[in-house]
């Protein structure tokens, strides 16, 4: 069984998480890894039984780009895992799984859901303070610029539970 791990990533930590799940499963899984923004025909894709996908959280679901990836993905086993910059035991975390749990078309199997640390983009954070949004009343303003300045990278506990997470997946499909 063919494996391809796919990500996107704006400030490294999808791609900190992805390369992980790669080092940790590489010699039990046939894997290959690859950034979203070099993949231009889905057609690779049909080498691949199964597909681990992965993206930072925007707006409570995935980066618009790997939204419209995932939406493209068709009769494939695949696994979602996600960066994000709050505490993914937290209520949005929550949401943002039953977000992820609705992404992939109805033509797939999706096997698996996980989420993981992730530092807020500091350039997001410094405009949150210097220039927010007029609409966002000020007590949500001050509770996203707390959770930003604690977000944090993915770290060792999230790269253990993503490979163990994923294995166990892999496994049901092979």
């Amino acid at each position: 069984m063919k494996t391809l791990i796919i990500y996107s990533s704006k400030t490294g930590n999808t791609k900190k998480v992805a390369y992980g799940i790669y080092e940790g499963l590489k010699d039990e899984y046939d894997l290959s890894i690859e950034n979203m923004d070099n993949i231009k025909d889905l057609s690779l894709l049909d080498d691949y039984d199964t597909l681990l996908v992965g993206f930072w959280i925007d707006k409570g679901t995935a980066n618009s780009s790997a939204k419209k990836f995932i939406k493209n993905i068709k009769n494939k086993n695949i696994a979602l895992f996600a960066t994000l910059g709050a505490d993914p035991s937290s209520k949005h975390g929550q949401d943002v799984i039953k977000n992820m749990n609705k992404l992939a078309d109805k033509s797939n199997k999706l096997i698996e859901v996980g989420i993981y640390n992730g530092l807020v983009d500091p350039k997001l954070l410094e405009k949150l303070k210097t220039k927010p949004p007029l609409f966002l009343p000020k007590p949500i303003l001050n509770k996203m610029i707390s959770a930003g300045e604690k977000s944090r990278e993915p770290n060792e506990e999230d790269m253990n539970d993503a490979i163990a997470r994923f294995s166990k997946a892999l496994k049901k499909v092979s």
